[in-house]
């Protein structure tokens, strides 16, 4: 049994409320979102990844919104990035 405090139950939390989301009412095609870094305390670096509705990021179609940021931990680095697809 995990303590509510691990980082993973975050992780959860976080992929239920964007898998609920509903995104067309904002406009929003589709979303895609990547953690990066040495996620749990683990010795090697993991990818977290999720991935809703249509990411052509391709198209030039479509107006695409992207966040990039470093985060500093005492744990280490981590890498988030999102990508927004807009109708």
């Amino acid at each position: 049994f995990r303590n509510k405090t691990f980082p993973s139950f975050y992780l959860k939390i976080f992929k239920n409320f964007l898998k609920t989301l509903i995104l067309t009412k904002y406009g929003i095609l589709g979303i895609k979102v990547v953690l990066k870094g040495k996620l749990f305390k683990k010795i090697k670096k993991k990818k977290f990844l999720f991935r809703k509705g249509s990411i052509n990021l391709v198209t030039i179609k479509k107006d695409v919104k992207f966040i990039n940021y470093n985060i500093v931990t005492r744990a280490g680095t981590y890498n988030f990035k999102c990508w927004l697809v807009f109708l």
